[in-house]
């Protein structure tokens, strides 16, 4: 085979691969001009078979990540159907060194009683209930007086697949852990019952549906682990749920006049 049959080879070769560069001859190198061909060829094979890996990886890297996030919409959605299903919601949990948590909203109307260690807010629609048990000091305001004021829409904190950005952070079997991020309405007022940012929730597939069986809060602050967590759909719920009693003793600031 002679030179210029070798050289129009390398031609041709390079029509198919145009990103790949030929290595140039010299006039001093002392390999055949079939040598050098032959090692041009095989440099363009490896990037070629190196180019398909990398779009094999990056594909499978974006797969990998859109089927996680349809499963953590998914589990939200699934979520969200399960506890609102009744005629109001309630979590309950623990945070060391601070106490019980709990949290009922009435998902009929803007009603909502809150309990975050020594702080209870209670509304029932038009009246705010600001109670910090520690100082003792109790504060009344109208609710319109607040235009902004998360409790407006007090259910608007379980509606987990509307409200919150989810992310699967981890996955074994049928258990789930998500990461919920609030958007901003909501996270005003997750943020003023202990500067909360974020919360995630490990959940359990069974036949009946997801289960919610351990939670960590996110603050600014850093984690904390919580315990005796659960959430649960409430089937009817009374007027004396959303009023508040003001405690022997309790320093009173209406800001309704």
């Amino acid at each position: 085979m002679d030179a210029s049959n070798i050289q129009l080879r390398a031609q041709d070769t390079s029509l198919l691969f145009p990103c790949a560069c030929i290595i140039p001859r010299h006039k001093y190198v002392s390999h055949s001009v079939e040598s050098i061909d032959f090692y041009n060829i095989q440099i363009l094979l490896v990037l070629r078979h190196l180019s398909i890996w990398t779009l094999s990886i990056l594909s499978l890297v974006i797969s990998s990540a859109a089927l996680a996030q349809r499963t953590a919409d998914e589990i939200i959605t699934q979520v969200d159907r399960q506890i609102n299903s009744g005629a109001a919601i309630r979590m309950k949990f623990s945070v060391p060194g601070e106490g019980a948590y709990s949290i009922l909203a009435d998902l009929g109307a803007r009603r909502a009683r809150i309990v975050a260690g020594d702080l209870t807010i209670v509304t029932d629609g038009a009246t705010v209930w600001n109670y910090n048990k520690r100082t003792k000091q109790l504060t009344i305001d109208a609710l319109s007086n607040n235009p902004n004021s998360a409790l407006k829409s007090p259910q608007d904190l379980f509606k987990f697949h509307d409200n919150y950005a989810a992310e699967l952070v981890d996955h074994h079997g049928s258990t789930y852990t998500i990461k919920l991020t609030p958007n901003a309405q909501v996270h005003e007022l997750m943020s003023s019952l202990g500067d909360i940012e974020s919360i995630t929730f490990t959940v359990v597939k069974s036949k009946k549906g997801y289960t919610i069986k351990r939670g960590l809060l996110a603050r600014t602050s850093g984690k904390t682990q919580i315990s005796a967590l659960t959430v649960s759909s409430v089937k009817s719920v009374s007027h004396s749920d959303f009023t508040f009693l003001a405690p022997p003793g309790a320093k009173m600031i209406d800001l309704r006049e």
